[in-house]
């Protein structure tokens, strides 16, 4: 929360150098890219718990000679450095898991192209002619069957799912009845493949 705010108020301590117009120039041809910036602050990160650690480690190891006066320090005393340590490598462990998501997914394209890769593909076929405009795609099986939901029949009943070959001629055919069955027969499927 607190490194939010941090990198939240860094408009405004360090403004762009740009001027308005440019900056709309810049937003149009070259969008923002979330998940590399989200990368970048957490390598921040990454480096900020990691940079402290042995610094602390042995600035608490002196701390607990001096105060133990030259002796073996408190158990307490070690206990507390310890949770010290755990905190240091917990929040650099969960910054270094965030810091590879952010990579993964920058390198896949983000999350937007992953995420709206049925949009555009829906979009794309009804726009070639071959999808029908009532159904929308809810599965595909990667040999050009796609099951989707058929919005055909009424609005109130539930709509039922249906199979698309690509081929306009050759309709499409029922499935299931509603989407809850036609997932439980996936998910049976499933199970017994991997029996």
């Amino acid at each position: 929360m607190l490194t939010g705010w941090i990198f939240a108020q860094a408009s405004r301590v360090a403004p762009l150098p740009f001027s308005n117009e440019t900056q709309k120039l810049i937003k149009k041809y070259a969008p923002p890219h979330p998940e590399e910036d989200r990368q970048f602050r957490e390598l921040a990160l990454v480096v900020g718990y990691s940079l402290p650690l042995p610094p602390a480690v042995a600035l608490w190891g002196l701390v607990g000679w001096l105060v133990s006066g030259g002796y073996r320090p408190s158990d307490e005393f070690v206990r507390i450095g310890w949770g010290l340590i755990v905190v240091l490598l917990a929040g650099l462990g969960l910054h270094l898991i965030r810091y590879y998501d952010a990579l993964f997914r920058a390198r896949r394209g983000g999350g937007t192209r992953r995420d709206h890769r049925w949009v555009g593909l829906t979009l794309a076929e009804r726009k070639e002619g071959s999808l029908p405009n009532h159904l929308l795609p809810i599965y595909d099986l990667g040999d050009g069957t796609i099951f989707g939901l058929d919005f055909s029949a009424s609005a109130t009943d539930e709509a039922p799912v249906v199979s698309w070959h690509a081929d306009p001629q050759a309709g499409t055919e029922i499935e299931a009845s509603d989407f809850g069955s036609f997932l439980l027969q996936v998910l049976t499927s499933a199970t017994r493949r991997l029996r």
